[in-house]
């Protein structure tokens, strides 16, 4: 999966139909750095796998530590959210490298008619805290 020229030059995401997808060149899952995952909130044709994506802000304000768990064949892996934003479409800071093991989950919104992106973005470890 990976980041590609839009018509007019600017960096798109491509996200995979009714799958998760692994933005090439992030970190894997486990491992230090900035792990960037992308998926859709709502389609027809091609899935719903981060539906539930836009009710974390909402948690987040509630005081409530959210998990996310991340499966591949290497095994599992824990990162508790701390932030949520929405950014432009072509604003691929989203993804650059971190120090600490991170997850950023990327989608668009809103669902019907997208114009900006959800980043959902958690750390491996213990949550923060309040």
């Amino acid at each position: 999966h990976v980041l590609k020229d839009g018509r007019d030059g600017q960096l798109t995401w491509e996200s995979p139909g009714f799958s998760v997808g692994h933005l090439e060149g992030t970190a894997l899952p486990g491992q230090p750095g900035n792990v960037a995952l992308t998926g859709h909130i709502l389609t027809i044709s091609e899935g719903a796998v981060f539906r539930r994506l836009p009710e974390i802000p909402a948690l987040l304000e509630a005081g409530q530590p959210v998990p996310i768990w991340v499966s591949t064949g290497e095994g599992s892996f824990l990162y508790w959210t701390e932030e949520t934003r929405i950014v432009e479409p072509e604003d691929v800071s989203v993804v650059d490298a971190t120090a600490e093991p991170t997850l950023t989950l990327i989608t668009c919104i809103p669902a019907w008619n997208p114009t900006h992106r959800l980043v959902v973005t958690a750390r491996a470890g213990f949550p923060a805290a309040p």
